[in-house]
């Protein structure tokens, strides 16, 4: 995941489900879908951090698909 001691963000489709990760710094933490968006249908998808916080939107909506897990 990027380069050591960077920050860095990242997306990716897991068995369905949307993960985006992200570093600032103090450990990589990931949000991931609860909802599966392997359905064949096409999906907007915008991923953005501010500050400290990663934020996501599927198809308009932010945070209702999402856990938070922090991994540090």
């Amino acid at each position: 995941m990027g380069t050591p001691g960077h920050d860095f963000l990242s997306i990716e489709l897991t068995d369905g489900r949307v993960v985006g990760k992200f570093d600032l710094g103090s450990g990589i933490d990931a949000m991931d879908s609860v909802q599966r968006f392997n359905d064949g249908q096409w999906h907007e998808l915008y991923m953005n951090r501010i500050n400290f916080d990663g934020l996501v939107k599927i198809d308009g909506v932010s945070g209702l698909y999402f856990a938070m897990s922090l991994s540090h």
